[in-house]
């Protein structure tokens, strides 16, 4: 890293804060504080159906955390499937890892029914339980509560907003600072960022090795963070690709299935960008097979989802060269010689 560039990032980054700070200082001097209250919320994932000639297997996902800034006591958390209903396997895993182990535990219940009792959860730690059932159903009853009342239905990613209408002058003060350094803080993260060489993550890392060939190493980390904390769509997506170049088409095939499925639909992790990735995949795991038609149908699909990602992995990824260099069409995502 050139000094100058370390220099002047350090700069930015000082003036951003000082910025902030006086910022801050200026409109929200004593602000109200609220007593601190634990809110309990469980989701429920859309379910991943796996099907076989002589098995149909439902993979069920529900989660409960707690959004508010006080640990919430006594957590019991019901999930009954309709009468008759085949429970395979079930799996309780929290967000704390390990330490929170004896945290949390299955309560006697009916065949078709789990209860889990968890002593505690604090503030943005969650649980979440994963059940194999014999067959779909929309008919799934779930239901929570806790020592300061019932839990609510929603989505852990949406923290609950403060309400500000009966706050006074010095709320609106604090809300138009909020949008300042709302405007101010990504430029500071944005430059952080470059200058620390990016952010890490086991999937982008995994993601890098397996595009550069790694197949191995990266189905062990892959297989690794699935066992350990669960995946998200994005390592479904690549550990199917793993499986793919490894010759297991048939995990690969469903596991680009799961990672459809389970995709979510948050503002940050949109539909289109999880189905682009499973089609490039896919593109890739045809042109290694030498089904040209079809890899060549599939890079396409993944380019109308979305290009500006689609651009991005040809850039990073052997395969994706391969694909584009040795198929006719494809020149803008060719890499320029320098």
């Amino acid at each position: 890293m050139k000094w100058k560039e370390l220099i002047i990032g350090a700069l930015v980054a000082l003036l951003i804060t000082i910025t902030g700070g006086v910022t801050v200082w200026k409109f929200t001097k004593e602000p109200p504080k609220p007593d601190p209250t634990p809110y309990v919320v469980y989701q429920i994932d859309a379910p991943a159906n796996f099907k076989s000639e002589s098995k149909s297997l439902v993979f069920n996902t529900i989660r409960i955390g707690n959004l508010g800034d006080k640990s919430a006591q006594e957590i019991v958390l019901s999930i009954e499937f309709p009468k008759n209903t085949e429970i395979s396997d079930f799996s309780i895993s929290n967000s704390s890892g390990s330490a929170a182990r004896e945290n949390q535990k299955e309560l006697k219940s009916k065949e078709n029914e789990k209860i889990i009792y968890i002593k505690s959860l604090m503030p943005n730690e969650s649980v979440t339980v994963s059940i194999l059932t014999s067959y779909f159903t929309d008919d799934l009853k779930v239901s929570a509560r806790y020592s300061d009342g019932l839990a609510e239905q929603g989505e852990l990613s949406k923290r609950p907003t403060v309400e500000l209408a009966n706050e006074g002058p010095k709320a609106k003060e604090a809300a138009v600072a909020a949008l300042i350094l709302g405007l101010l803080l990504p430029v500071m993260f944005f430059q952080l960022k470059r200058l620390t060489g990016g952010t890490r993550s086991i999937n982008n890392s995994a993601f890098m090795m397996l595009h550069q060939g790694l197949i191995e190493d990266a189905t062990k980390m892959l297989e690794s963070e699935l066992s350990s904390r669960g995946a998200t769509s994005f390592e479904l997506a690549n550990l199917g690709l793993c499986k793919a170049l490894s010759g297991d088409k048939e995990s690969a095939k469903k596991l680009f299935a799961a990672a459809e499925l389970y995709a979510p639909t948050e503002l940050f992790a949109p539909l289109k960008h999880i189905k682009a990735l499973v089609a490039f995949n896919r593109a890739i795991s045809s042109f290694e097979e030498g089904d040209l038609g079809n890899a060549k149908a599939q890079f396409w699909t993944a380019a109308k989802l979305s290009k500006s990602h689609l651009k991005k992995y040809v850039k990073y990824s052997v395969y994706g060269q391969s694909i584009v260099n040795g198929i006719d069409g494809f020149n803008e995502f060719k890499q320029e010689k320098s």
